[in-house]
């Protein structure tokens, strides 16, 4: 019984993680493809964005980068550089490489958004500034209204029609690599620092940690499943007879119990981790192996501090008698 409780809670450690992931992603799709550490840096350069575009193709010290130029709430003019977040298509593909050194401006646009397109010759195009841009591909998330509504334009290093200096448009721009692109982005932006993403003027409110209270509680509560768990595993384990003076055996045989429950807390954590990992949306299956490793070790503390307790309770009574 104790194991088949302890399967079940890892599932639940797993659904406690998968609904946290779904909310990081779903955060991510609301920014367009921008991870929670994505900064803006503002500046006052009369760098054109085609300037920047070409700079950060020829630095070879920069990868697997996305600078978004943000006209505003809904459009934004976007490069990328190596792996990046990628957007969920509903058709059609995003930019490639050759789309950010093209004199041909194309465009991706969100689910709704694209309702509002001129269809002409089997093709679709979004009117910016009296130009008709060619639309090859359309974006979208019944999580993310935002995304649907979005439009992003590729910024080429050769230019566009829409080609304005930086200090007229909002720069953002997501990395896993901070140490390396931080000083590279600040010098060709000309930005002396910048600021956190949730600063950004053309981008909404983060939602990520709109549940983070709830998320918090699910966790107490699990950890308490644990110990509630760990007190049926003690009740059911058969304790020995020890005398007040006896604490060498008494210890002992708490140990000894460990060696006997254990294995199959391992197992019956790793199986109900592995069905979670095979079953529920898990992004960070780092995370979820580390809170397996955190949920056995909660059990193994409980059990043996209740076992402690159970017969130190014992000893008292026998003593009182």
């Amino acid at each position: 019984m104790v194991n088949v409780l302890l399967i079940l809670l890892a599932i639940g450690a797993g659904l406690i993680w998968s609904l946290r992931d779904q909310s990081e992603y779903a955060d991510i799709l609301d920014h367009g493809g921008l991870s929670a550490t994505a900064r803006v840096y503002p500046t006052k350069s009369t760098k054109r964005i085609s300037d920047v575009v070409a700079a950060l193709a020829n630095d070879d010290t920069v990868d697997d980068l996305q600078v978004q130029f943000g006209v505003n709430k809904t459009t934004s003019y976007i490069y990328e550089k190596g792996s990046v977040q990628k957007l969920p298509l509903d058709s059609g593909q995003f930019f490639s490489a050759a789309d950010y050194n093209s004199t041909i401006p194309v465009a991706v646009v969100g689910r709704t958004a694209a309702e509002n397109l001129y269809v002409g010759s089997n093709q679709k195009y979004l009117q910016v500034n009296g130009q008709y841009l060619s639309v090859i591909g359309v974006t979208g998330s019944d999580a993310s209204p935002r995304l649907n509504n979005h439009i992003f334009i590729n910024a080429s290093a050769q230019g566009t029609t829409y080609n304005p200096e930086l200090k007229h448009v909002e720069v953002l721009a997501d990395t896993d690599d901070w140490t390396t692109v931080n000083s590279t982005l600040k010098r060709i932006l000309g930005a002396h620092s910048y600021k956190h993403l949730a600063n950004a003027k053309t981008q909404v409110n983060s939602t990520r940690d709109k549940h983070l209270g709830a998320f918090f509680t699910y966790l107490i509560l699990l950890a308490i499943g644990l110990v509630i768990v760990a007190a049926i595993n003690v009740w059911l384990t058969p304790a020995i007879k020890v005398a007040g003076g006896d604490r060498p055996l008494r210890n002992h045989y708490i140990f000894s119990m460990a060696g006997s429950y254990l294995p199959g807390a391992i197992i019956a954590i790793a199986i109900g981790t592995g069905i979670a990992w095979w079953r529920l949306y898990i992004t960070n299956h780092v995370r979820l192996v580390g809170s397996a490793i955190v949920m056995l070790a909660i059990f193994i503390v409980a059990n043996q501090l209740l076992m402690f307790w159970q017969l130190r309770r014992k000893e008292r009574s026998r003593e009182i008698t």
